[in-house]
């Protein structure tokens, strides 16, 4: 499995390259491949079985498709972008969300309206055909409507747990924190339902909360672009600044 992950991994930066090709320069696009193919955190997980490197090889690419679909209008491009948005979403659930892109790269290339709707149902459908047995499994097997049962404990074990800890970490005197609740459901059965209670009390202290959990959100925000590959390594080399700085939180961390 390893070893077919890599070959996925290898052909996907080729790819990168060769799609990127079309779109910018040769010089930009051998920059663009080596920083994918070097990056750390990807070069590190690409040899252990992981979803990451081949949500990374089907999203990316998929992304260039759209982009090349935009450029060129060929609908074969809009297809395998499809099926490879599709392919992302059952590696790595937060994908599924993304099918709002599909809709856009139809609109961005101003076709007539009748081709426009042509394009949309075909595209949607292929889209959902690739998904459907797995919206049909979770529904049927595992009891729930999300596309990820594991969304719901999500939503209480790490987006209520952080926001509670940073909430008590400025208002140590609060009293209206998180709800404690028994995380063993989610290892105990493979049924969705009893997670049901997680979601449910993690949405409630959010939307009871939620002016300061957007103010939470936006103060983490700088940590999306410094929390990298490139950053730990900075991070954890010695004589190097950067350990108490900018990188991976550091004074944003204090900060917040």
């Amino acid at each position: 499995p390893v070893i077919f992950q890599n070959i996925i991994f290898s052909l996907a930066i080729s790819l990168f390259y060769l799609l990127t090709r079309r779109l910018v320069s040769p010089a930009i696009a051998l920059v663009s491949s080596l920083l994918y193919a070097l990056e750390p955190f990807t070069a590190l997980i690409s040899g252990q079985i992981m979803t990451e490197p081949l949500f990374t090889s089907f999203f990316v690419t998929a992304l260039l498709l759209f982009v090349l679909y935009i450029k060129e209008k060929k609908n074969y491009l809009l297809y395998l972008a499809t099926t490879l948005l599709a392919l992302s979403a059952l590696t790595r659930p937060v994908a599924f969300y993304l099918g709002i892109i599909i809709p856009l790269a139809i609109i961005l290339t101003r076709a007539s309206i009748k081709k426009t709707v042509i394009a949309g149902l075909l595209a949607g459908s292929l889209y959902l055909a690739i998904l459907s047995p797995w919206l049909i499994f979770i529904t049927a097997k595992v009891h729930t409507l999300d596309f990820s049962s594991l969304s719901s404990f999500d939503l209480y074990a790490f987006h209520g747990k952080h926001f509670d800890e940073w909430r008590k970490k400025h208002n140590p005197a609060i009293t209206d924190t998180l709800p404690l609740l028994d995380l063993s459901v989610i290892n105990n059965t493979f049924d969705a339902r009893p997670i049901s209670l997680l979601k449910s009390v993690g949405l409630n202290y959010i939307k009871t909360h939620f002016s300061e959990y957007l103010f939470y959100h936006f103060l983490r925000l700088p940590n999306l672009y410094t929390d990298s590959g490139y950053a730990s390594i900075l991070n954890g080399m010695p004589g190097v600044p950067f350990y108490f700085g900018w990188v991976e939180g550091g004074v944003l961390e204090e900060l917040i």
